[in-house]
C-alpha cells in the first residue's frame, strides 16, 4: 500500500494523520499549532505495529507522545491508547484499551492534549447498522484509569451502515480550552444516502457531557452522492473555527468532482454567518481519501491537501498547498503549489574547537522531526531521533562530527546539516619571552617571544594588562608602563 500521512497543529500543540491509499489508514499527531501532511515517524510506527489503521498521536507533557490507534482483528477495530515512557517511545510505554461495548470502535480517531495533560480522543464506533462519534476524556496522562467515555452523536444508521465510506473526525481545543469536534453525519434509508451534513460539536466542559451541535453545511444528495468525506478543524485567534474539508461528489454519471472547501465560521459555534469558499476543484474518477490539513500562519490559513487528478498534467497531482489571502480564505489566495522542502536549522554551537563538553540543540519547527548521527554517516529517518540537546563528551584530541536531517510536516526531507567539534583540554606550554624587553619610549616597552600558535598572551605589570596573539607561534606586545613599573 502507498502510505501518506498528516500532521495537524492549531495553536499550541501538533496533531497528525496517516493516509494509506486503498485503505482507511489515517495517522495523526498533535502539538497543535497547525496540521500538515507527514509520514508516520518510525518511533511511532514501532509502537503501533503493522496490524493497525487510524493512528493519531499527540505530544504530551515532557515531550512524551500519546498515541491512539485502531488494531484490527477480523475486520473489526479495537481502540488502544499508548503513553510513551520517553520522547522516543523506547521504554516505559503504557497501553490501555478503550471500548464502547460495541463490536467496532476506534476508526477515524483524532487526539488533542489540553493544558491539564490528560488527552482527549475522539473516534467512531458502532456496528454494521449504526455508527456514532464518541469522545473519551482521559483520567490521567496515560489514559490508564479514570477515563470518561461520552457518546457525542449518531452519525449514520442503516441498514447497512458498513457500506458507507469514511466519515472522518477532527478535534481541536476551543478558546475556552474545551474540545470542539467536526465530522460528517449521513442520513441513510435502505442502504441509500439521502443527505450529508457537516457537523460541529462544541463541548461545554472537558468531558463533553454538555455540548452544542451546529450544521454549517449540508447536502440534500438527490442526484448527487457525497462519498468520501475528510475534514480538519483549527480555531483562529478570534475564537471562531476554520474548517477545511474534501468532498468527493458522485453525480451518478460523469463528471465526478473532488472539491477542497474552506469554511470560516461566523461565531464560536459555527452557527451563523459562516463563509464558504471552494479552494480547488477537479474531475476525478477515483474516490481517494484526500484529507486536507490546516496551518494557521499569522491568522491566515494555509491549506494542504492531496490532489489526485487523472485527467490533468502530472504537475497538478500530488500534495498541494494554498496560502489564503485573508482569515476567511475569500480572496487573495495563492494558486495550488508544491510544498517547499525544509531548511536544515543551524546548531546552537558552530563548528570549532572547545575545551569543555557541549550540548548541541537543533531548533526544529513544531511538527517536524530531526534525526542525527555521530559517526560521520549521513542520517536517515532510521537514525537516532532528536528529542533534546545532544551531549558531546570531552575527550582531549577528539573530533566529533554531528550530522542531522529534518523531515518536515509535509514529509519532505531537507538537506543534511553537518558540524564538527574538536576538543582540546591540554593547557598550552608557558610562552618563552625574549630578554631584555625592548624599550619603545619612556612610557612603554615591547615584549617579544614565542608561544603555541594562535594562543592568546596576556602580560601584566604595566598600566593595564596587555594582550596579543601568537601569530605563527610568535608574539610582539607593546606594554604601557606605570610610574613604579619595573
Amino acid at each position: 500500500m502507498k502510505e501518506k500521512a498528516i500532521i495537524r497543529r492549531t495553536g499550541a500543540l501538533v496533531l497528525t494523520g496517516l493516509l494509506v491509499f486503498g485503505g482507511f489508514f489515517t495517522e495523526k499527531k498533535i502539538a497543535r499549532a497547525e496540521k500538515l501532511e507527514y509520514a508516520i515517524p518510525p518511533h511511532i510506527k514501532s509502537v503501533v505495529g503493522d496490524n493497525t489503521e487510524d493512528v493519531s498521536y499527540a505530544i504530551g507533557l515532557l515531550g512524551k507522545p500519546v498515541i491512539a490507534y485502531a488494531n484490527y482483528t477480523s475486520g473489526l477495530a479495537k481502540l488502544y491508547i499508548t503513553k510513551c515512557g520517553d520522547a522516543a517511545c523506547s521504554s516505559g510505554n503504557i497501553t490501555t484499551q478503550i471500548s464502547t461495548g460495541e463490536p467496532d470502535n476506534g476508526r477515524y480517531n483524532d487526539i488533542v492534549v489540553p493544558a491539564d495533560g490528560k488527552p482527549v480522543v475522539v473516534f467512531e464506533s458502532g456496528s454494521s447498522y449504526s455508527r456514532s462519534v464518541y469522545l473519551v476524556k482521559c483520567g490521567n496522562e496515560s489514559c490508564s484509569s479514570g477515563n470518561t467515555l461520552q457518546h457525542v452523536e449518531f452519525v449514520s444508521m442503516s441498514p447497512p451502515a458498513y457500506q458507507f465510506p469514511r466519515q472522518d473526525i477532527a478535534v481541536a481545543l476551543a478558546s475556552d480550552g474545551y474540545p470542539i469536534l467536526a465530522y460528517a453525519r449521513r442520513d441513510i434509508l435502505n442502504g441509500y444516502q439521502l443527505g450529508v451534513q457537516v457537523r460541529v460539536a462544541k463541548c461545554a466542559n472537558a468531558t463533553c457531557s454538555s455540548k452544542t451541535i451546529s450544521t454549517p453545511e449540508s447536502w440534500n444528495t438527490g442526484s448527487l452522492d457525497v462519498t468520501n468525506f475528510s475534514i480538519d478543524l483549527a480555531v483562529g485567534s478570534d475564537g471562531n473555527p476554520m474548517l477545511a474539508y474534501h468532498e468527493h461528489v458522485w453525480a451518478y454519471g460523469p463528471p465526478t468532482l473532488s472539491n477542497v472547501i474552506a469554511l470560516k465560521c461566523g461565531d464560536a459555534l459555527c452557527g451563523a454567518n459562516n463563509v464558504k469558499t471552494t479552494l480547488d476543484s477537479w474531475q476525478s474518477d477515483m474516490s481517494f481519501d484526500l484529507k486536507p490539513v490546516i496551518l494557521l500562519s499569522g491568522g491566515s490559513p494555509v491549506i494542504t491537501y492531496n490532489r489526485y487528478d487523472p485527467f490533468s498534467v502530472s504537475t497538478l497531482r500530488g500534495t498541494k498547498q494554498i496560502a489564503c489571502g485573508n482569515t476567511s480564505c475569500t480572496s487573495g489566495n495563492s494558486a495550488p503549489l508544491d510544498p517547499a522542502s525544509p531548511v536544515s536549522p543551524p546548531p546552537s554551537a558552530s563548528s570549532g574547537s572547545y575545551n569543555s563538553s557541549q550540548n548541541i540543540s537543533l531548533p526544529i519547527s513544531t511538527g517536524s522531526f530531526a534525526y542525527y548521527t555521530l559517526n560521520g554517516l549521513d542520517p536517515t529517518n532510521a537514525s537516532t531521533l532528536y528529542t533534546g540537546p545532544i551531549a558531546l563528551p570531552v575527550v582531549d584530541g577528539s573530533a566529533i562530527t554531528v550530522k542531522w536531517v529534518v523531515y518536515d510536516a509535509f514529509g519532505n526531507r531537507g538537506a543534511t546539516g553537518s558540524a564538527t567539534y574538536i576538543f582540546d583540554t591540554t593547557p598550552p606550554p608557558a610562552p618563552a619571552v625574549n630578554t631584555p624587553a625592548s624599550p619603545v619610549n619612556a612610557d612603554s616597552i615591547l615584549v617579544e617571544g614565542s608561544a603555541e600558535a594562535s594562543s592568546t598572551i596576556t602580560i601584566t605589570g604595566g598600566a593595564t594588562p596587555a594582550t596579543g596573539t601568537a601569530t605563527n607561534g610568535n608574539f610582539s606586545i607593546s606594554v604601557n608602563l606605570t610610574q613604579n613599573a619595573v
